[in-house]
This record gives C-alpha cells, sequence and structure tokens, in this order.
C-alpha cells in the first residue's frame, strides 16, 4: 500500500506541466538589445527545472520505499536441539512400576543439554496441554517431569502426537526430537491413522509397549441393588488376569466396614456382586465406597457411590420430520416408559428457549440443527446436556457434525450392527442376558460416521462406527447411524427397540441428573456459585470455588456448598482404561515418522521470517536518508531557479 502512495510522483510531473502554458507574446522595442542574453538565461532556467521536478519526485518515490520497509532476505542455519516429551498421563501409568520406568527412559533419552538447547513437557491427558513450554532450563523442565504424577483420565494417542510433531516442525533448531513417554496400550492407540505422515524434519523415539500386568481386576460399576425386597450394592467386576484369582471385597463408610466377602473372578470375565447394608446405610446422606484388596492396578480398586432420591429423568423429544412416515416410533418407545417400576421417564417437547442441562434430548429433525434451535443446542451442550441424534443424510446435520470433526457417509447396501461395545452403560444389561436380538437387525439405510472424537459403541461391516458416543465441549452426545423408522430399519417393530431406547436416554441421564455417578473429567453442572469441596478421594485436593460447573480430574466423594444447600457427588474412572492390553500388532506408529527426517548431521540454509529479514536490513533508514538529501538540494535549486 505504501508503494501505491508512490502515484503521488506524478503530482510534480502535472505541475510542472502547467507551467509550460505559453504567453501571448508582447513587443517591446527598448530590449532588443537583450535577447541574445533573454535566450541563453531561458535555456539555463529550463534544465534547472527540470532538475527541481526530477528531485520532488525523487523525494516522493524514496519516502513511499523507505515506509513501505524493503528488506534483504537474510537467511540462517538452524543450529542446536529442542526436544519435546509427551508424556502418557492416563490412568494406565499407574500401574506398579510402570510410571518410574517409562519416565526414567524418557530423561535418559532426553540426556544433557547443550547451552541454547530446549526441552519442553507435552500432557496428552485430558486434552493434549503444555506443562512447560519449549524453554532452555533444562534441569528445572526435567525436574518438573520427575515431580508429576499420572491422572485418572483415559488416553487417545493420536491427537498429542499429530500436535507434538506439528509444533517441533516449526521451531528453529538442527536437531527436533519428540520422546513419546506412553505405555503404547492399545485402547491409547483406538481411531488412529498410521498411514497419516508426521511433519519432515521430526525424528520420534517410542518406547516398547509394556507388557499386561499378571494380576489385574478392575470394579466397572457400583449400584444400589434395586431388586424389590434386597437392600445393599451391586458390584460389576471385570478380570484380566490371566488365571482365576481370588479377591476381598468390602463396602465401606468413611472408616466403618458395613459388609465384606471373599469373590472369585474369572479371567476375561465379567460378574456381578452383592454385598448386604442395612437401612441406615442408605441414607442419602452418607457417601459410601467398594474396595477390593489392591492389585498392580489400585486405582480401579475403589468405587463411590451416594444414594440416589427417586426422580424421573425428563426427555425432550422434537417434532416428528416433515415428509416421513406418520408413526413416531420413538415417541411410543418412550411413552412406554413412564411408568418404568425403577427409571422412569417423562417425555416432553423441545422448549422455545433455554433447554435444561438436566433433561435429555432425542433429535430426530433436521430443523433441530437450523437456527434457532441450534443455538439452543450448542448452549445446552456448551453447559453439560446430553442428546441422542439420529442420522438422516440431512445437510444440517451433516454441517453441524462437520464442524464437531466428524464426517457422515451413506452406505449403499444392506447392513448389520456388529462389534457391540459388552461393557459400555449402555449395551452392558443386554449383553449380560444376550446380544442376539441386536445381533439380527437388518438395515436398509444407514450412514457410517469417521471422526477422531468417537468412542463406537457398533460398527457396520466395514468396521466404521453405527453408533458411537462422543464429546461435545461439556456435553456429551450419542450418535445413531440410522433414521428410526421402518424406511429405514425394522428395528422399531422388534421387541428390544423399546428397552433399548430407554437404556440409552438413562444411560445418558445417569450423567446428567444429581446424585448420580460421574464419571473423572466429566463437566458437571452445578446449581449456582458456591464450593466444591473433597469429601473421601485418593489424593489431597483443595477446596474451590465454582461457578455454574466443575470438572473433577480424580474420582472420590465432593461435596457442593451452595449457602445451606449441600449436594453429594460420587465421581469415579472409566472403565476403558482398566484395559491394559498392549499393542501386540507389530510397531505401526514408526510408519507415521517421515521418511525424510533430517538426521542432524547436516547443516540446513533456510531464509528468515520477513520480519527478521527486515530487522536485520533495515534499508528504510537509508532510503529516508537519501530522501531528506534529495529534498535539501530540490530547496537549494528551486530557490536559485526562483531568484
Amino acid at each position: 500500500m505504501f508503494l501505491l502512495a508512490g502515484a503521488a510522483v506524478a503530482l510534480p510531473v502535472f505541475l510542472h506541466l502547467l507551467r509550460r502554458n505559453p504567453r501571448e507574446p508582447r513587443g517591446f522595442p527598448t530590449l532588443r538589445f537583450l535577447k541574445s542574453v533573454s535566450v541563453r538565461e531561458t535555456k539555463r532556467h529550463r534544465l534547472r527545472r527540470w532538475l527541481v521536478m526530477a528531485l520532488r519526485c525523487l523525494v516522493l518515490l524514496l519516502l513511499a520505499a523507505a515506509f513501505a520497509r524493503p528488506y534483504l532476505p537474510r537467511f540462517t542455519t538452524d543450529k542446536g536441539r529442542v526436544v519435546v516429551i509427551a508424556i502418557d498421563n492416563s490412568m494406565s501409568m499407574r500401574v506398579a512400576g510402570r510410571w518410574d520406568k517409562l519416565r526414567e527412559w524418557a530423561i535418559g533419552q532426553a540426556g544433557k543439554g547443550d547451552p541454547g538447547d530446549r526441552i519442553g513437557l507435552l500432557m496428552m491427558n485430558p486434552q493434549p496441554a503444555w506443562l512447560k513450554n519449549p524453554n532452555t532450563d533444562w534441569d528445572g523442565t526435567l525436574l518438573a517431569l520427575r515431580e508429576m504424577k499420572p491422572g485418572f483420565t483415559s488416553t487417545r494417542y493420536a491427537p498429542p502426537l499429530a500436535l507434538a510433531a506439528d509444533i517441533l516442525s516449526r521451531l528453529p533448531a538442527k536437531k527436533k526430537e519428540l520422546i513419546w513417554m506412553a505405555d503404547q496400550q492399545r485402547k491409547g492407540w483406538q481411531g488412529a491413522d498410521f498411514s497419516k505422515k508426521l511433519p519432515d524434519g521430526v525424528s520420534v523415539k517410542f518406547p516398547d509397549p509394556q507388557p499386561a500386568p499378571g494380576h489385574q481386576a478392575a470394579i466397572n460399576n457400583a449400584e444400589w441393588d434395586t431388586t424389590p425386597g434386597s437392600r445393599g450394592v451391586t458390584v460389576s467386576i471385570r478380570s484380566y488376569s490371566v488365571s482365576p484369582d481370588t479377591r476381598k471385597l468390602t463396602l465401606v463408610s468413611g472408616s466403618r466396614t458395613i459388609a465384606s466377602r471373599t469373590i472369585q473372578l474369572t479371567p476375561g470375565t465379567v460378574s456381578r456382586f452383592s454385598l448386604p447394608a442395612k437401612e441406615e446405610d442408605e441414607s442419602s446422606a452418607l457417601p459410601l465406597r467398594v474396595e477390593m484388596d489392591p492389585d498392580d492396578l489400585p486405582a480401579d480398586d475403589v468405587a463411590y457411590l451416594v444414594r440416589d432420591e427417586s426422580h424421573k429423568l425428563a426427555v425432550m423429544l422434537d417434532e416428528m420430520p416433515a415428509g416421513k412416515e406418520k408413526t413416531d416410533y420413538p415417541g411410543i418407545a418412550l411413552e412406554a416408559s413412564l411408568r418404568h417400576p425403577t427409571e422412569p421417564i417423562s417425555v416432553g417437547p423441545l422448549p422455545q428457549n433455554d433447554w435444561p442441562v438436566t433433561s435429555v434430548a432425542v433429535l430426530r429433525n433436521p430443523d433441530s440443527f437450523r437456527n434457532p434451535a441450534l443455538r439452543n443446542l450448542d448452549q445446552f451442550l456448551n453447559r453439560g446436556g446430553k442428546a441422542m441424534i439420529f442420522l438422516d443424510g440431512s445437510a444440517a446435520k451433516s454441517d453441524w457434525l462437520r464442524g464437531k470433526h466428524v464426517e457422515i457417509a451413506g452406505r449403499d447396501s444392506a447392513e448389520s450392527l456388529r462389534d457391540w461395545a459388552e461393557e459400555h452403560p449402555l449395551i452392558a444389561p443386554f449383553a449380560k442376558l444376550s446380544l442376539l436380538p441386536l445381533l439380527d437387525l437388518k438395515f436398509s439405510k444407514c450412514w457410517s460416521m469417521n471422526g477422531n472424537a468417537l468412542i463406537p459403541l457398533a460398527s457396520w461391516s466395514d468396521n466404521s462406527p453405527g453408533i458411537a458416543e462422543m464429546r461435545v465441549e461439556a456435553g456429551k452426545v450419542l450418535l445413531f447411524g440410522f433414521e428410526p423408522g421402518r424406511e429405514s430399519t425394522t428395528w422399531p417393530l422388534r421387541p428390544s427397540f423399546v428397552p433399548f431406547l430407554h437404556q440409552a436416554v438413562v444411560t445418558l441421564g445417569q450423567t446428567t441428573a444429581p446424585a448420580k455417578t460421574w464419571k473423572v473429567g466429566e463437566s458437571i453442572p452445578l446449581d449456582g456459585e458456591g464450593t466444591w469441596k473433597a469429601v473421601d478421594v485418593p489424593t489431597p485436593s483443595p477446596d474451590l470455588k465454582v461457578n455454574g460447573s466443575v470438572k473433577p480430574m480424580a474420582p472420590g466423594i465432593y461435596e457442593f456448598l451452595n449457602g445451606s444447600k449441600k449436594e453429594l457427588f460420587a465421581v469415579n474412572i472409566t472403565p476403558e482404561e482398566s484395559d491394559l492390553q498392549p499393542w501386540t500388532d507389530g510397531h505401526p506408529w514408526l510408519e507415521m515418522v517421515s521418511p525424510q527426517t533430517k538426521t542432524g548431521e547436516t547443516d540446513v540454509r533456510k531464509p528468515l521470517p520477513p520480519e527478521e529479514s527486515e530487522r536485520q536490513s533495515p534499508l528504510w533508514w537509508w532510503l529516508l536518508a537519501a530522501a531528506i538529501l534529495a529534498l535539501l538540494a530540490e530547496m537549494t535549486l528551486a530557490n536559485r531557479t526562483s531568484a
């Protein structure tokens, strides 16, 4: 834009041409003897005027060029070393000795830093985040790693690997190293695209996968026994050991033991056990804890629960899409659950304004993904709401999901659902009896989903998710890759449809209603501003001032105080992180490292950024000085010409 201002050079040219207008000659006889002198002086003045015009043009051009800040390209040779240690701080790293072993391996790989070398620490969970940005304090950064402890969340390796490699590729250094401090858990690599290459110039050091512990079982779920006439707690435990195991199961309130029993666990199976409790132990104000004697991963040997008061889960159902079949199968199925003996629900339409965050939204209509309903949906999920969405291939739903990094693709052939996630709370009640009613379902019109944030609950024939769960801000969404009508499937006519839909809204509602069991890392909506206190947690936790929501990062019993109102919340770990099965199908992550990665033995000459080049070669000073000199010359010559 400053160079365009150089067009002002036309102004002195225009003014100069104006002065060339001829004047009417007048005869003046007494000056006829001065004619020859006048001719000589006229030629000399004409030459000076041309020089004055040229100097004025030069001044304007030099000023325009100076303000444009030109520079000479400068080059640099990358030197030194930059290291990023990506830390798997998930719960699986709490296996006895695993954290210390991998931490010492990572520190050994980092080695000693020379003056000017930089090192950074990137935590993988719950979202990739810097513990230490790349800096020159080598010893201080490694000390921070030694003082760090793993958390209680689950791992997904693909996002932090891509982020760390991308950041490294942008940093100036001769050697760029990514040290991958992870146990290579199979669950962590789920959904990773091993064919996608990392940026050139980044070398990655991967450890060997850590073996699965020989003594490992996990409490998947603990809930109050709702069987009529029963009183106590039902505990679901999965054994990951290779041989039968004998464990001790205990129900505890504070330091008081309520019940205890010895249990037998079968390898690779989920077993359910009951612990009796007295009537006074079922008070809603009494938090409880279920414990097993510790194994190689003690973190999943404890579960917390509080007594849930009877309530009806509110379900918001949108209108039937226009032009579809008239029978509202989801509405009929939900109405059949209004008087459920243990989990009753209530059904109503979507509100015109804010959607209550303690309700579950069931969405089928594309209009629910257009404003103003779309604004309500986004606000609802941002505040921790839960939604169930049936796909229909509409542009509105596809665009909304694309904004959440999920792509939808229609399927041409008839399909069935397979690979059901048997341990998920939605599927577990059916898996306990039989999955056959779910394996025999047929779909003539359906859609598959693709996205790193998806957790598959059931898949189509090509292993793409047909039913999946995903996080959207603080909320949760359950996606169904089909429409709930006979045009797409005969499932609504099957006996399994009503209990499945009821279980789906209840599973979502259990992470919404107060006094239910929450998971580590979930955003808990709270009633206003208050104090969040840890009542019974494995590690000390300070009191927090919170407003509207809180996201606990450790399991335990927590208390929310809002004036005189007090609520208890039980927070437990996610069951999928207890599966410590390592990756056993080779080392496909090595194929992600670009073959063009430089070894660091040769210097690479690369141009500096324009700002740095301009700083090192400030030509505008010289242009400005030349403009000043030209202006002084113009003033001197112009004065002589005028005289």
